[in-house]
């Protein structure tokens, strides 16, 4: 195998998960507060909880009921986002933030589309780069459900020599990514 492509993947459930939380504060989805409040209960843990932590359980609840579901709904409903999206009308109802179909939380079951066996991939990464087999992985950059963060963390543990650094990349002049 010479090489191998991955788009916004699923590495380490804990390490991909886990970034949620920082992603959503450095796309300013969550406040500040919020922010802090779970940073220093937590202790960089958001997905392993313990129960008796209730100062870092109400900080994620907080996290959990923020304004980004309900702004994102009001946004994208109204004509005029959905014009200038290009969305024909009357082709779509109103749009939801959840597909129900997809299940990316830590302790689902699996579901009829994602089976939830392999807990981490990071050692196959580890494995394929001590043997010179080049990777190319484009990670979206308003991706909650797997944030670059944690691409970016797991990345950085294989402990490789960067050829080309992370930047984006462009469509007709525009930023793609």
């Amino acid at each position: 195998m010479k090489g191998y492509i991955l788009m916004s993947p699923l590495t380490n459930k804990f390490t991909d998960f886990n970034s949620r939380l920082e992603y959503a504060h450095r796309m300013a989805l969550i406040s500040e507060d919020i922010y802090q409040s779970a940073l220093s209960s937590c202790h960089g843990n958001y997905v392993d909880l313990n129960s008796a932590n209730s100062v870092c359980l109400n900080s994620l609840q907080s996290y959990e009921e923020s304004d980004i579901s309900k702004i994102s709904n009001i946004w994208v409903n109204t004509k005029v986002v959905q014009q200038a999206l290009n969305v024909r009308q009357g082709m779509v109802g109103k749009w939801k933030l959840l597909n129900t179909t997809l299940h990316y939380h830590q302790g689902k079951n699996d579901t009829f589309y994602y089976s939830y066996d392999i807990f981490s991939s990071f050692s196959h990464h580890k494995k394929l780069s001590s043997k010179n087999c080049r990777a190319l992985i484009v990670s979206g950059d308003h991706d909650l459900t797997f944030p670059y963060v944690g691409v970016e963390q797991w990345i950085t543990a294989l402990n490789l020599q960067v050829e080309v650094p992370w930047k984006p990349f462009y469509i007709d002049g525009q930023v793609g990514g």
